[in-house]
This record gives structure tokens, C-alpha cells and sequence, in this order.
């Protein structure tokens, strides 16, 4: 630490001097102000009847914000002495000074005290013009004008001469005299005293004894202070090329702190040449007139070689966390120039909104032609300037253990263009819950007012009615907010926002997919509030506000935070039993039921749950067979009849939401599997035990108090513990289960109060490629309400609904009840719904009694704009002309979804598609042990682009590594051995090259696996069928040529039996293969 110190005195009457004001500056190793200390020494009988002297004029000229006392000498001079001798150096104007501050303070360190003008430092003759007299008009201290500069002013000078001299650097070296050399403190007082009384003459005889002794020091310290610094860094630089390389002539950096931007140090330096001028090439020359005519610097002007430059600008560019330069173009010249991939952060300030027209005019002496001239160091400063106006802060979380909330609003600028224009956000601790940060911001507006086409102006009228923020208002460009966001966003662990809507605008915005736990999803009931506090908003009685609702989603989240809302899909497995009896003679009900819900890779335990449904009437209203169904039931499980715990629609509601969002669930066999996708009304892809070749016998003998005999009844939560054991010990296979989504229309009126779907159309789409599953349309039939029954405001929706669509309300259909509970499935077992807008959803729910858990996505706030279509082509309709169809109205829907993906998600919105592989092949066993493929057939299941083709291998063996099982492999296979022409040991190549891309392969059991395994490696996802359920057909070939007769077993025919049953049982949400068909078409021919 430096400090520099004046004050004033005066003498009493025997001639001793004291204090009357005392000016004080530390200074940090870089030379920047870090406090700023006035005292006004009083008698100490005036200590309480003074008050405390402004000195607002001070701050004014000195450009340093001070803080003053008074106090008496008794009281200050300890504390003083203290503080001063635990700087480095102490700077003051000349020797009498020094002398009075030793003898009046009791200074012990003399050696640091530095008189100024020893080293050329002269204070500036008085003038009665200098504007700095009326600085002090008002200060009733001063004593007269005639009286020359004040202690603070003198304060100030020193401070300015000392940043232009670079003494400081001296003194630094003087530590490395000191504590490097052994030199005594009188040795380098020595020094200085030598040569002429002038500063420079002084500094380049120091700078000479201090290179030739401890050069290699000073390099050291100065490079571990960069590291220990860990700054950021702000560089502009000018070259030219010499050939192909180029070359940095001139290079400004600063070096910053990151939060606060302020300058910690500079370097400013041009390289001289390496060679003469006439000895480059013409070419060279040439680039080198031009880069004159710009920056004018002369062949021949420099600070130091080139070596040296380029070995201190990598020391100081290589310790810094991020590099500010104007575009990316920069980070090329510099890669250029160091000749390597430069492994820093570098934050590119155009893209942020920094909108830099250079300088074409400069100070700076390395110049020739300062009128006309661009200088490095003028751009540097100007983005330091911008950088503190705009206040950006680029912070990087570590995804480790911390979770991100927010919340936001915006407007469309066009048709596909989003912007935020107000957000909120929490970065809170995973386990703790303690908020590390949050942030809360408004965006610029991205063009001027007058610039916005009408559409833009109808959207962001619509945005100001719920908002009310202004068009100009905001601080930070969208640019930078979409930046930082992205960065936030990609080291968090987990991303919380409110809903579907929102986690898709936040996709559009960013450009960028990422997985978000919505909390509409895990139970938050949140609805916006129309009244706010913050003042950015015009009314704060009609308007909503970001931070208000991020506060109380927070607030939600906190309360009920648990491992099971931070874990995505893709991290839990349900391991569910259940028991049950059947109902009206085909229809399954759960009685009892138990499940686990454990982490996919660890198998830890996150979430139990178990219950007994209610009955679904009284025991006497219940028909003989469903009593003998019961009578059954009772026997091995022991449920009283009026025995439950929860509602049977709750249970079904809650296990269609947790199997849709879980990535496997595992049941006791085909029959438990069978009997869960009838009670939920959709095939869930559940894996039993049977399918992994594990073998589970029911426990009987039990503890739980649901049963009346436990000696012998089965109970599920036993089976359900017993599963969790035997699946533990096992090495799981998974299979991928698509996530659906659903994209629905329809139509109906109310009655009663009570809405009415009457047509619906629905598509069901692949959640990651966007192809359509299933479309599903029609018209339900008769209400359970009877007409007679219905109300006069029922019966004019019910006739206004009959002219705007042309359907009767009492026109055949199929059941009512059955059609709605079907729909009501449907949906519950999706990922997503998409509808028009937030009406459609709330007509659903009322529809379908608040029974709905997916997450609900509105077109509308997507920027979908629909005006409905009064003609069809549907018959469902009676004046076609005039009549708007539920189904024209959801495939438009549907192409303006899919299009949007395509516009804003090639590349980021969606994922890479699967590829799944079936894949057959046999072969021999060679002499050294090892297993050699001989012929090999893999059939791409789901094609997606037109480079996705099958591939056919024969491969040939040498005949002398062949095995005495070379007979028995021809003799059973019929395979000619002059047709195998690929030679065995290109075969690895070309598998490792071929299944690389493959998210699936299927093989027919595991000693397959294995043997694959031993060509392409461990790594990837390989899956026999056979614990899937598959059992083989021997398929004899009649088209093959390899084969001598068409008696042997075809591996190519083979694959596509294990294709076919693998389309039917478990690939059904797979395209098509347009190629099965095709055979041999698609072979890939591989041949030496």
C-alpha cells in the first residue's frame, strides 16, 4: 500500500510546529485510490461544539470522494502512526515536510518516507487565474487568496506527477533491491541520491542497477501477482500481415476487477521491427504502407522487440478469467498471431450492444499523423466507459449445486422473434436453499418507436395493457440479457419455471433446449396477480410484475423443494405392484398398490407411495358375478370390500402423471403389465421381471393391517420391497419410451354451467421429432343432461353453437361418458397439450372436472394468430359454407407448430433423433481363442435421414486361423467360403464407424452382446431381446447368395424377423421403415 500525505501547520510562539490539517491517499499496488482520509486537528475544548467540515468543493476538483473528521492531536496521533507504518512507502512534497511528520508523529520507519522533489516533483507557481482559488471561496479557513495552494491541492498535484511518472514502478523494484538484492534501505537511498536532481536522469540509473540484479525476480513477482489477481482483461490491438502471420504492432490492455471494472493495470506497448526494412519482400512492404495510412506508426517505432512484447502480452493475457474485445474477428487475429487455439473466455462486446465507431483521431505520441490516426489505447478506454455504463456482469455458475428460478414477460417483435422485456431471477443453493444471487432487469427497446411495423404495434399495445411498461424504458440491451441467460442457464443443475408456455418462450428466446422442471407440473397453483408495487410498471393496480411473481413461486418451491422435483424424467424409474379384481365382467380395478420411485443411477430411494382404493359402490348395489369376482380376490388378498384410502380416479389420475414423466417402470410379469395398461387405458411400456430373466415368487406372510389373514395373504408393498431388492442386483437394460405430446381442437357449449365438449380433434405427436403418432377426431354423443332439464341461457348457447358450427347438440355419436373418459386419458398420459389459448384450457378443465395433470402449452402466447376458418369440408357439419370445424382448425395448429420448430430449433431446439439397430451375425472361433464374425446383417429400425442404410457383411476367414468348427458353421449355414471376400481385419473399422451414431442396438440375447462388444467396445447402449420377450424362428433363406442352397439360416432374413417383432412390441412409436422391404437395395458393399 503507497500513501501520500500533506497537511498544514503553523508554529506557536516558542517556534514549535503542529498540525492543522492533515490530507491523506492510499493507494493500492496499482496505483488506484482505495481511501481517501481528511482530518481537521481542533483543541480538545472544541471538540463538541464544531461540526464537521464539508469539503464538497474538494470533491469537486480532486475527482476523490473523502471522508472527514475532526479530532484532536492527542487522539489521532497514535491511530496515525500505526496506519503509516504499516504502508509501503510514503510519498510527501520535500524534506521539511518529512522532517515534521517524523518528529510530530513519531515515525520509527523513516526509510519509507519519499520526498518528491528529490525525484523533479515542483510545486506550480501561484496564479490568481487558475480556476482552483475558487474551489475555496467558501471555506472560511483559507486563510487569504494570496496565500498559495492548500495541503489538498498540493495532495492532488502529487498524486497526478506520480501516475505520470510511474514512480511507484520504482518503488517497487525497491522492494526487490531490499528483499531480493539484501541491500541495505541506506544502499538504495544511495541510489537515488545519485546522478543530476532530475527524475528521469535518477530513474534510468536505478532502472539500469535494478535490471542488471534481479531481472528474473521481477519477471517472477510480477506473474504470480497476475495470477493471484485472477482479473479480467479489456484488449484492442493493430497489425498487419506479414505473409500469411500476422503481426501486432501496437496492443492496449487493462486489466479490471470484474464486478466493479475498475482498473487494476495497463499496458501500452509497440513492437519494434525484427528486420530491416529493405530486407522484407515488396508484398510485405506494401501491407505494411497500408497499416500506415491508418494507424501511423512508423516501421521503426517501439517500445521493445518483438519477442519481448509477445512473451509479456501472453503473461498477462494468460492469468485473466475473460477477454473483452470488440467482435469476434479480433479473436482470430490474435489466434493468428500466437499461432494456437486460445483457450480463454472471450466476450465479444458488439454482440452485447456496443456500438463502436473507432476513433479517428488521438494524443498518443506513437503516432504520426494524430489527426488521422486510430490508437489502441483510445478504443480501450471507450470500452472500459461503455462497460461501466451498461454494468454487465458475466458470471459463470457452477452447475454443481445451484438451481435457477425465473420468471419474465415480453412481447412479439415479429411473427417468430421474442423478446423479453422484463425478468426475474433467483440462483439459490441446491441443498441449502440459500440464495447466492438474483436478478432483476428491464431490456431496451431493440429499434426505435417510429421504426415498429403495425403488427409489432398491435403486440406491444397487447403487452402494455397487462404490463405497463413502456417502450423506451429499460437499461440493458435484449442482446446481452439473451447471452447471459444462455450462460446461466447452461451451469445451473436445475431450471425452474412456471409453466409449459413459458419453458417454450424461454426456448424461442434463447435459441437453445434445455430441461426444466415446470412447476404447474409438481402442484404450483399460481395465478398471475394483476397489482404490483414496482415502479416499472404505469399502473401498478392493473399491471403484473416478474419479480412479484418469481417471489412467491420461490416462496412455493422452498416449501415443498424435495429431490423428486429436481430430478428430470430421465433420472427416475418406478418400480410399482399392485393387486386387483375385475369389475363388470372386463373391467380391472386396483384395489391395493405400492411403488418406488428410485434414482436411475444410484437406485436410491426418492419417493414411496402406496393405498387401498375406495369401492366404487355400496356392497348390496353390486351384482352376483362382481361379488363372486370379489369373493375370488378376497381370498389371496384379504381387502375387505369397504376397505380403502384414496379414490380410484385420484389413484389412476396420480399413476398416469408419475409413469408419464418416469424413464422406466418395472412390474412382476406380462400379466401385472397387461392389467396396468387396461386400468390406465394406454401402454406405458412397462418392463416386467420375466422380460430380465429374474424369478419372482409372491411373498405371503405378512405385517400390513389392510389384510385380514396375514399368515397367508399377498401383500404388494412385500412384492414391491422384493422387486426394489432383485432389481438392485441387477444390471438394467433400458428401453427409450417416447414422450407424447398432444396438439387439440374442439368445440361444445355450456349447460348448467357445465361446459360440453361436442366435436374434438386431436394429434398425437413424437415429442422430439414432431411426427405425428395418431390423429383422433369426433363427435360425442348425447349429454347426460336431458333437454327438458337445461336452462333458457343453455338453451341460447346451445342455439348459437348450432349456427356457428352446424352440429346438433342431441346428433348421434358414440357414449358420452365413455368418449370423455378416453379424452381425459388421453390427455393425462401426455407430456404436453397445446391449445389456442388459456380459454381452451380452462373450458377442458371444467369439461373434464379439474382432472387434467399435464402441462398445458397456449399457441397464443407462442405468437400463433388465428382467425377461425367458417368453411369445411367436414360432414360432420350441416352448412358446410358457413361452419368452423374443430379439425381444419387443429391441423393448421399443427403446421404452424411444426414450422416454428423448424424456423427456431434446427440445430438447438431439438435433440439428436434415436437411432435404433437390429443387428444379427455369426461366426467362428479362431485358433488364438477369439471370436471372428463371418457374416453380419444390421437393419436401421427408424430411418431418419437419407445416409441411414443398412448394412450386409460377409467376411472372409484365413484359412489357416480356422478352427475345426469351420465344418460345422458351413455345414449348418450353407455358406460358401469363396463368396466371403471382406477381409477380418478391416471388420473392427468398419463396425466402430457404422454403430457410432447409434443411440440403440439390438441384439438377440446376451452371449451376443458380448461378441459385440469385443469389436465396437463397451460403450454403447446394446439391448437383447430375449429379455424383452423375444423368442427366435429359424427363417430359411430363398434369395440369398451366399448360400449354396436355400436350406441354411440367413442372418439377413434372421434380423428382419427380430425387426418385425420389434416394430410390433416395442418399437411402435418408430417411423416407418420404408426400407424393410427392400432388402438387399440398401446393402452397404464392403469389399477389399
Amino acid at each position: 500500500m503507497h500513501i501520500i500525505f500533506s497537511f498544514r501547520e503553523y508554529q506557536i510562539k516558542d517556534g514549535t510546529p503542529k498540525l492543522k490539517d492533515i490530507y491523506l491517499i492510499a493507494l493500492d499496488e496499482s496505483f488506484l485510490v482505495d481511501y481517501a482520509y481528511h482530518a481537521s486537528i481542533i483543541e480538545p475544548n472544541k471538540l463538541d461544539s464544531r461540526s464537521q467540515t464539508s469539503l464538497k468543493d474538494d470533491y469537486d476538483y480532486g475527482g476523490i470522494e473523502w471522508e472527514n473528521y475532526e479530532e484532536t492531536y492527542q487522539n489521532i496521533k497514535q491511530p496515525m502512526r500505526d496506519y503509516l507504518e504499516n504502508s509501503t512507502f510514503i510519498y510527501v512534497e520535500n524534506l521539511p515536510q518529512k522532517k515534521i511528520l517524523i518528529d510530530l508523529v513519531g515515525l520509527r520507519c523513516i526509510n519509507k518516507i519519499i520526498c518528491l522533489d528529490e525525484f523533479g516533483f515542483k510545486r506550480p507557481q501561484y496564479s490568481p487565474n487558475l480556476s482552483i482559488i475558487s474551489l475555496f471561496k467558501r471555506d472560511k479557513r483559507r486563510l487569504s487568496r494570496q496565500e498559495s495552494y492548500s495541503a489538498h491541492d498540493i495532495l492532488i498535484r502529487m498524486k497526478d506527477w506520480l501516475e505520470k511518472s510511474k514512480l511507484y514502478i520504482a518503488t517497487h523494484r525497491d522492494i526487490y533491491v531490499r528483499e531480493n538484492l539484501k541491500e541495505s534501505p541506506q544502499s538504495v537511498h544511495r541510489i537515488r541520491k545519485y546522478s543530476s536532481s532530475k527524475f528521469n536522469s535518477k530513474y534510468h540509473i536505478y532502472q539500469k542497477i535494478v535490471r542488471k540484479h534481479c531481472k528474473k525476480r521481477i519477471t517472477h513477482y510480477r506473474r504470480q501477482h497476475l495470477i493471484f489477481l485472477k482479473m479480467e482483461a479489456i484488449l484492442d490491438f493493430n497489425g498487419y500481415f506479414r505473409g500469411k502471420k500476422y503481426k501486432i504492432k501496437e496492443y492496449s490492455l487493462y486489466v479490471i476487477r470484474g464486478q466493479t471494472y475498475d482498473v487494476v493495470s495497463h499496458y501500452l506497448q509497440v513492437s519494434k521491427p525484427p528486420k530491416c526494412w529493405h530486407t522484407i519482400s515488396l508484398e510485405n512492404r506494401n501491407n505494411y504502407k497500408t497499416y500506415f495510412k491508418r494507424f501511423g506508426i512508423g516501421w521503426k517505432t517501439g517500445t521493445h522487440n518483438e519477442k519481448l512484447i509477445t512473451n509479456n502480452f501472453w503473461d498477462a493475457l494468460r492469468n485473466v478469467e475473460a477477454v473483452y474485445v470488440i467482435n469476434q474477428g479480433k479473436r482470430q487475429l490474435l489466434e493468428n498471431y500466437f499461432d494456437k487455439f486460445l483457450p480463454f473466455k472471450f466476450i465479444y462486446l458488439n454482440d452485447l450492444g456496443f456500438d463502436f465507431e473507432p476513433q479517428m483521431t488521438t494524443q498518443c505520441r506513437y503516432h504520426k499523423k494524430k489527426e488521422n490516426n486510430n490508437c489502441a489505447g483510445d478504443n480501450t478506454l471507450a470500452m472500459i466507459k461503455w462497460l461501466k455504463k451498461v454494468k454487465i456482469n458475466h458470471v459463470e455458475i457452477p452447475g454443481e449445486n445451484k438451481n435457477i428460478l425465473i420468471d419474465f414477460n415480453g412481447y412479439f417483435l415479429s411473427d417468430t422473434e421474442y423478446i423479453i422485456k422484463e425478468y426475474s431471477l433467483y440462483i439459490f443453493r441446491d441443498k441449502t436453499n440459500e440464495i447466492i444471487s438474483k436478478d432483476f432487469q428491464v431490456s431496451k427497446p431493440p429499434v426505435p418507436c417510429y421504426q415498429l411495423d403495425n403488427v409489432a404495434q398491435d403486440n406491444y399495445s397487447t403487452y402494455y395493457d397487462s404490463y405497463g411498461i413502456g417502450w423506451s424504458e429499460g437499461k440493458i440491451v435484449s442482446a446481452f440479457i439473451r447471452n447471459d441467460l444462455q450462460q446461466k442457464l447452461q451451469n445451473s443443475r436445475n431450471i425452474y419455471v412456471r409453466d409449459q408456455t413459458q419453458k417454450e418462450l424461454l426456448i424461442s428466446y434463447l435459441d437453445q433446449d434445455f430441461n426444466a422442471v415446470c412447476l404447474a407440473d409438481v402442484g404450483l397453483n399460481f395465478v398471475p396477480q394483476m397489482k404490483t408495487d414496482c415502479k416499472n410498471h404505469a399502473e401498478p393496480d392493473k399491471n403484473n410484475c416478474a419479480q412479484d411473481n418469481t417471489s412467491k413461486m420461490l416462496k412455493w418451491l422452498f416449501k415443498r423443494n424435495s429431490d423428486d422435483y429436481n430430478l428430470s424424467s430421465e433420472d427416475k424409474n418406478v418400480i410399482l405392484d399392485f393387486n386387483g379384481y375385475y369389475f363388470s365382467y372386463d373391467e380391472f380395478v386396483i384395489k391395493e398398490y405400492s411403488l418406488y420411485v428410485v434414482h436411475n443411477k444410484t437406485s436410491d430411494i426418492i419417493y414411496h407411495d402406496s393405498g387401498v382404493s375406495e369401492p366404487l359402490y355400496l356392497c348390496h348395489q353390486i351384482d352376483e358375478v362382481d361379488q363372486k369376482n370379489y369373493s375370488d380376490y378376497y381370498n389371496d388378498y384379504g381387502i375387505d370390500w369397504g376397505t380403502g384410502t384414496r379414490d380410484i380416479n385420484f389413484i389412476k389420475r396420480d399413476l398416469q402423471k408419475l409413469l408419464r414423466t418416469s424413464k422406466n417402470i418395472y412390474v412382476q410379469d406380462q400379466f401385472h403389465k397387461n392389467k396396468l395398461n387396461r386400468f390406465l387405458n394406454h401402454d406405458f411400456k412397462a418392463i416386467s421381471l420375466e422380460d430380465l430373466d429374474l424369478e419372482f415368487e409372491p411373498v405371503e406372510g405378512i405385517n400390513c393391517k389392510n389384510h385380514k389373514h396375514p399368515d397367508k395373504n399377498i401383500c404388494a408393498n412385500d412384492n414391491a420391497v422384493k422387486m426394489l431388492v432383485l432389481l438392485g442386483e441387477k444390471v438394467l437394460y433400458p428401453i427409450s419410451r417416447a414422450k407424447e405430446n398432444v396438439v387439440i381442437d374442439f368445440n361444445g357449449f355450456f349447460i348448467n354451467d357445465q361446459f360440453v365438449v361436442k366435436e374434438y380433434s386431436l394429434y398425437v405427436i413424437d415429442d422430439e421429432t414432431n411426427q405425428i403418432i395418431i390423429n383422433l377426431s369426433g363427435v360425442l354423443g348425447l349429454p347426460i343432461i336431458q333437454k327438458d332439464n337445461v336452462d333458457k341461457q343453455s338453451l341460447e348457447n346451445i342455439d348459437l353453437y348450432t349456427k356457428n358450427f352446424g352440429i346438433d347438440w342431441n346428433s348421434l355419436g358414440s357414449n358420452y361418458g365413455f368418449d370423455k373418459h378416453n379424452l381425459q386419458t388421453r390427455l393425462n398420459v401426455s407430456n404436453k397439450v397445446f391449445v389456442i389459448d388459456r380459454s381452451k384450457h380452462q373450458l377442458l378443465l371444467n369439461c373434464l372436472e379439474n382432472d387434467l395433470s399435464p402441462g398445458f402449452v397456449y399457441l397464443a402466447d407462442l405468437g400463433f394468430k388465428f382467425e377461425p376458418k367458417m368453411t369445411t369440408a367436414c360432414k360432420n357439419h350441416k352448412e358446410r359454407s358457413k361452419n368452423n370445424c374443430a379439425n381444419d382448425n387443429v391441423e393448421v395448429m399443427l403446421r404452424w407448430l411444426i414450422d416454428r420448430y423448424q424456423r427456431i430449433g434446427s440445430g438447438s431446439r431439438l435433440k439428436t433423433p434415436e437411432k435404433h439397430i437390429i443387428v444379427d451375425f455369426f461366426g467362428n472361433s479362431m485358433k488364438d481363442n477369439n471370436f471372428a464374425i463371418c457374416k453380419l446383417s444390421a437393419i436401421i429400425a427408424n430411418k431418419r435421414i437419407p445416409d441411414d442404410v443398412n448394412l450386409y457383411l460377409s467376411i472372409k476367414i484365413p484359412a489357416a486361423d480356422n478352427t475345426a468348427q469351420d465344418d460345422r458353421f458351413h455345414k449348418d449355414n450353407e455358406i460358401d467360403g469363396t463368396v466371403l471376400t471382406t477381409d477380418l481385419e478391416q471388420l473392427p473399422m468398419i463396425l466402430i464407424d457404422y454403430f457410432k451414431t447409434a443411440t440403440h442396438i439390438y441384439v438377440k440375447n446376451l452371449s451376443k452382446q458380448k461378441l459385440l462388444e469385443r469389436y465396437i467396445g463397451e460403450d454403447h447402449n446394446i439391448i437383447y431381446l430375449e429379455s424383452l420377450g423375444f423368442r427366435s424362428k429359424q427363417a430359411e433363406s430363398d434369395k440369398c447368395t451366399p448360400h449354396e442352397e436355400n436350406r441354411g439360416i440367413c442372418r439377413i432374413d434372421h434380423s428382419k424377423n427380430m425387426l418385425q417383432w420389434f416394430m410390433l412390441n416395442i418399437g411402435g412409436f418408430l417411423s416407418k421403415n420404408d426400407e424393410i422391404e427392400k432388402g438387399h437395395d440398401s446393402q452397404i458393399a464392403i469389399n477389399n
